[in-house]
């Protein structure tokens, strides 16, 4: 039960593009900060 409603909401978020979209963030926070962004900015 607890899977089924997991994957209902892994489809609701589009989990596949979230994690496709992850290394374009990371570049654009190392881009923005000019180089390794802080601890507390990443989280």
């Amino acid at each position: 039960m607890v899977l089924k409603k997991l994957k209902s909401y892994g489809e609701l978020v589009m989990f596949s593009h979230t994690l496709f979209s992850l290394p374009f963030a990371l570049i654009a926070m190392i881009w923005a900060a000019d180089g390794l962004p802080t601890a507390t900015t990443m989280f």
